[in-house]
């Protein structure tokens, strides 16, 4: 009993740690982000000796924050929602086609492949194909873009929390008279609320911190996303770091809010994804 509970104290001393550790880049973001332009550069670790709150007023002027942040609100939650339903869709597909199972195992085979393709080598096609096709600078081509990207990941995902659904639940409906479309929105669809959960808050936490996409397939001011609202500092203010930093914490709140209204069931379901029945 003792061992136990020195082991317990030692893992939740390890824990903290841990969390301190981890906790540390946003502190400093914060910490600096409430420093002035001087103090950033002098002494970037220390706190400030006057919270410089104007520094976040500045921020959201500057970076037009509330129409890059409804830019990168469309494309997210377009992109999130279309995306959870067609992976959906296509993973119960895959696990429970009645018929040419082989063929959609096949399908599945060639969606896990895609992970291992790097993202960077498919930019120049891509850019090639969207400046032939005028999706350039849309919302529609961006929620292409991230649906086909998160397609491997999510399907993968998905099938494995499918296949320890059992499938007993589907067979009583089926003798009951219900439609393969009942069957997976009325019955399906409601047990993946835990998947559902993972997939968007990571999917959307991902599209929303995405910049290169953004980089390459959008253009212009009215168009630009937060992470590009961001980035503009840099090159626009001549770097004014403390500015940059107070922007990074406004970017970062809309992700963290998701997050925690979520959080709950991210854990729930990354374990129930992972196991295979």
């Amino acid at each position: 009993m003792r061992k136990q509970k020195i082991k317990l104290t030692v893992f939740e001393i390890f824990m903290i740690l841990l969390v301190l550790v981890l906790s540390y880049p946003l502190l400093m973001i914060v910490n600096m982000s409430l420093q002035t332009d001087m103090e950033v550069t002098l002494s970037p670790l220390k706190l400030p000796q006057s919270a410089r709150w104007q520094n976040y007023k500045e921020a959201f002027t500057q970076m037009n924050y509330l129409s890059s942040a409804w830019n990168s609100f469309v494309i997210t939650m377009s992109s999130t929602v279309v995306g959870t339903i067609l992976y959906c869709m296509a993973s119960y597909a895959i696990v429970r086609a009645p018929r040419w199972k082989k063929f959609f195992r096949v399908i599945y085979v060639i969606f896990i492949l895609g992970m291992i393709l790097p993202a960077q080598s498919t930019l120049i096609p891509l850019v090639w194909a969207y400046s032939k096709l005028h999706l350039t600078g849309s919302y529609v081509g961006m929620d292409m873009l991230y649906v086909a990207g998160a397609a491997a990941f999510s399907i993968m995902l998905v099938t494995g929390f499918i296949n320890t659904v059992p499938i007993s639940l589907e067979e009583s409906a089926r003798l009951d008279g219900c439609t393969p479309y009942g069957i997976f929105f009325k019955i399906m669809f409601p047990l993946m609320k835990p998947i559902i959960s993972t997939l968007i808050i990571i999917n959307a936490i991902n599209i929303w911190n995405d910049f290169y996409n953004p980089l390459f397939f959008l253009s212009g001011k009215s168009s630009k996303t937060i992470t590009l609202a961001v980035y503009m500092f840099r090159g626009e203010h001549m770097t004014q770091w403390n500015i940059l930093f107070a922007g990074l914490v406004l970017a970062t709140l809309p992700m963290m809010i998701l997050y925690f209204a979520l959080q709950k069931y991210i854990i729930a379901g990354m374990a129930s994804g992972a196991v295979k029945s």
